[in-house]
């Protein structure tokens, strides 16, 4: 089976991937973010390498594609090459934007590590440049459900109110019988969660 997880960035793509992969048999081929060119480790042939597997999960972020490749091709790409395929965003765009633009600011490499972020040193530019990105990236995850008819989950849903209905419903798409033991390490563990609002710092 051909999985792939589309989503906008800072909306728990990296984890819902991990939970779904964890499920999965040693036959499978997955990555993560195969089409960014800021991960060193990403070889230039990966569209080609993905494409030869017959058991394949990728996780990957709305626009994100090869050098060679438009937009129009990688969603077509998408629909006709996965069997399943996962739409995911974030209700709370304040929050999606902050996390963008206080972890490329500061030129933090460690996007996935528990931090506070301090919003004050980021300059108010900063954040209209990817409030500007993710209503691109938004919108494209909406077409991507209109021209096909799929269903958007969302951060919120999953994460933050641990919706069990939606989480089964995820798995039950993907005919994946569900480890709850690991729903509880990627989905229900504070530890997975890396903003650290202040409040919670001062009580640490």
């Amino acid at each position: 089976m051909r999985i792939c997880v589309v989503s906008t960035g800072r909306a728990g793509s990296t984890s819902l991937y991990n939970l779904i992969k964890d499920h999965l048999g040693s036959e499978y081929y997955t990555i993560t973010e195969p089409f960014n060119e800021k991960i060193g480790e990403i070889k230039p042939n990966q569209f080609e390498i993905i494409t030869e597997n017959v058991n394949v999960l990728i996780k990957t972020i709305t626009n994100q594609k090869p050098i060679d490749k438009t937009d129009e091709f990688i969603d077509d790409w998408i629909f006709d090459f996965f069997d399943k395929v996962i739409l995911l965003d974030r209700l709370n765009q304040k929050e999606q934007v902050e996390s963008f633009a206080y972890l490329t600011h500061t030129n933090n490499k460690f996007w996935h590590t528990k931090q506070v972020y301090r919003m004050s040193v980021v300059p108010e530019e900063i954040i209209n440049e990817w409030q500007d990105k993710l209503l691109y990236s938004k919108k494209t995850i909406n077409d991507y459900s209109k021209k096909h008819n799929k269903k958007i989950y969302y951060y919120e849903d999953i994460f933050i109110n641990k919706n069990t209905e939606t989480i089964k419903e995820i798995f039950e798409y993907l005919e994946i019988d569900l480890k709850n033991e690991l729903v509880d390490e990627w989905i229900f563990s504070e530890e997975k969660k890396v903003r650290i609002n202040e409040i919670n710092r001062k009580l640490l």
